[in-house]
């Protein structure tokens, strides 16, 4: 800023000498001024810079990186997600396979649930099927009798449509190291379960033999409960070491007339078609059952 141009006018009337020292002055304070503003709009500046900065900044935070920017916290969380995902799905494909394992297993030919448990269609061998049991066993089941099957570690069971007829096969460890005690213990404790006993072989206990396979054999048969008209057939096997049980529960026809019953021949043909119960002849035919 020139001194002659803003203030001559008003120091005329001083002497030249005072004139350049208040000239110089003057200089010096405009000059000081001037770079006062001059520093002034470059701090402006710098902190409309800070401020514009802190925008993108914010904006960015807000909005979201651009395409080309890996966030490397999102990428960790979704391969996280993404492995989470791949064992729940392996999970679920693991439990729907072994759904179907279940399925499959408690699936039986013959077995359905509109099967109605009839003991009048149930009067030829060929109304019987054979089934081979893990333990290498056989026996056999009424066909279109039945409503459900399961399989289960040593078990099979079959269930008509209410709560009888109800058909198991067992095979477990023996409790008892010795095949005769074990045969003993079973039958005493289903005997002690019955209301009545009916037969019986051997007719006591106390005949018990080890056969020539090695295995002690009983059958028992008799009323579960009387008031209810459940009736109960058993044949325990053992050799002390294994031991296999079949069980029928059943309905007894009240009305029935003649001595051997519809229910007793189906009984007739689980025996003789169980592997293990001794039966030295297999299923016979309704006539032969009557005759005996």
């Amino acid at each position: 800023m020139s001194f002659t141009n803003k203030k001559e006018e008003r120091f005329s009337n001083i002497s030249p000498d005072q004139q350049k020292k208040v000239q110089q002055i003057y200089e010096y304070l405009y000059e000081k001024e001037d770079q006062s503003e001059k520093g002034e709009i470059l701090r402006a500046l710098g902190i409309s810079i800070v401020m514009f900065g802190l925008a993108i900044a914010i904006a960015f935070h807000y909005i979201g990186a651009p395409a080309n920017v890996y966030d490397t916290n999102y990428a960790a969380s979704t391969t996280e997600n993404s492995t989470s995902d791949n064992k729940e799905a392996e999970s679920d494909s693991t439990q729907d396979t072994t759904t179907e394992e279940i399925q499959q297993e408690n699936t039986l030919e013959y077995v359905a649930q509109d099967n109605t448990a009839d003991f009048s269609k149930c009067l030829s061998p060929d109304d019987y099927e054979k089934l081979t049991l893990d333990s290498g066993d056989t026996i056999v089941y009424p066909k279109n009798f039945f409503a459900s099957f399961v399989k289960d570690d040593g078990v099979v069971s079959f269930k008509a449509s209410g709560d009888y007829p109800e058909y198991n096969v067992y095979v477990s460890s023996a409790q008892n190291n010795d095949a005769i005690g074990e045969v003993e213990d079973k039958i005493g404790a289903y005997k002690s379960q019955m209301d009545s006993v009916s037969y019986q072989y051997p007719s006591d206990e106390s005949q018990i033999k080890v056969g020539s396979d090695g295995y002690s054999k009983s059958s028992l048969k008799g009323m579960l409960d009387e008031a209810q008209n459940i009736g109960v057939y058993y044949v325990i096997a053992s050799n002390g070491t294994t031991t296999k049980i079949l069980e029928f529960k059943y309905n007894i026809d009240a009305e029935r007339e003649k001595q051997q019953s519809n229910e007793d021949y189906m009984i007739n043909c689980l025996y003789r078609g169980a592997s293990f119960s001794g039966s030295s002849k297999d299923t016979i035919t309704y006539d032969e059952y009557k005759q005996q």
